[in-house]
């Protein structure tokens, strides 16, 4: 007589073999989420960081002229003097949060306002990995307020 009340052993061990196969599809899921939100909460510290660089340079270079720069970066701004090219001067700093490196380029599109005005690049990188960071470009205009 056949008993087709209760479930095979097969039946029962592909039951599981599935429901295996797709909690693990689900948990590499949520792992891969995770992990993207741990990146992009990073990119937007450092976004953050390099936003608050880019203000703190604007408003020490509204007070002083484009030709004092270096001192403003160095002495004011706790900048170390990395290359000078002339018409490119990078400077880099180190705080607890990442590695900060500023670029200051001559604005190249008038040369009458380039007596005032540089392009800026503030790159911020991660202590621990250098691939991972952001960057922000803009343009600085100095001596807006000198006295």
């Amino acid at each position: 007589m056949d008993n087709e009340k209760g479930f095979t052993l097969i039946e029962v061990v592909a039951s599981i073999v599935i429901l295996t196969l797709l909690l693990t599809s689900f948990l590499s899921l949520l792992m891969v989420a995770a992990k993207s939100t741990q990146v992009s909460k990073e990119i937007i510290d450092y976004t953050l960081v390099a936003q608050t660089e880019v203000e703190t340079v604007y408003q020490a270079a509204q007070k002083a002229l484009k030709s004092n720069h270096q001192t403003i970066l160095v002495d004011d701004l706790e900048y170390r003097l990395s290359l000078d090219q002339g018409s490119r001067v990078i400077y880099e700093k180190t705080t607890e949060q990442a590695f900060i490196q500023l670029t200051l380029s001559d604005y190249e599109d008038n040369s009458v306002l380039n007596e005032t005005l540089s392009g800026l690049k503030v790159e911020v990188l991660s202590l621990e990995d250098s691939s991972e960071g952001a960057q922000i470009e803009s343009i600085i205009e100095w001596g807006k307020n000198h006295e």
